[in-house]
């Protein structure tokens, strides 16, 4: 998939690249988030492998894109958030 085609298909789906760095000298990170503050992480080899990776898993079985756990980020959450 070109590069191109990978951030036509994240605006499609709404999502907005939170960031993209270098973790170490072979291996990058994407991090995808969305209108609701839900996220996908994922690491690649390259800037390319590392969006396509996180949009895969945007697009696994289960995933529910107006998930609204979490609407605040981490900072606001509370224990029945997390199951405890």
């Amino acid at each position: 998939m070109t590069t191109d085609k990978i951030f036509r298909e994240l605006d499609i789906a709404g999502w907005l690249v939170n960031s993209l760095y270098q973790i170490d000298r072979y291996t990058w990170r994407a991090s995808l988030r969305n209108h609701n503050y839900c996220y996908e992480i994922a690491e690649g080899d390259s800037p390319k492998a590392a969006l396509e990776k996180a949009l895969e898993k945007t697009k696994e079985n289960g995933y529910d894109p107006h998930d609204k756990r979490f609407p605040f980020g981490p900072r606001l959450l509370s224990l029945d958030d997390i199951g405890l």
